[in-house]
């Protein structure tokens, strides 16, 4: 099984489980795959570099997006709406 394939997979569960939720940073939404991860019995072999780059691509795909705040200090990561109304049949 293709880990990084299975990582991508378990983030976008995170959020499907909670549309219309967002994460405070990068960090939370790993944390939050990890466990997902955990949950199904996968095993979890990247490094948190490979888990960071991966939720990179995944904004830089459109399929999460990010915002970050004023001072850009922290980033706010959720599905992206087009993938929402994808999910929720709009």
């Amino acid at each position: 099984m293709n880990v990084k394939s299975a990582y991508s997979s378990a983030i976008l569960l995170v959020f499907l489980r909670n549309i219309g939720k967002s994460c405070n940073s990068i960090t939370q939404v790993t944390k939050l795959a990890d466990t997902q991860l955990d949950k199904l019995g996968i095993e979890n072999t990247l490094s948190e570099s490979t888990k960071y780059t991966t939720v990179k691509e995944l904004i830089d795909s459109g399929v999460l997006s990010s915002r970050s705040t004023k001072k850009g200090k922290s980033q706010s990561v959720s599905l992206s709406k087009t993938i929402e109304k994808y999910f929720l049949g709009e």
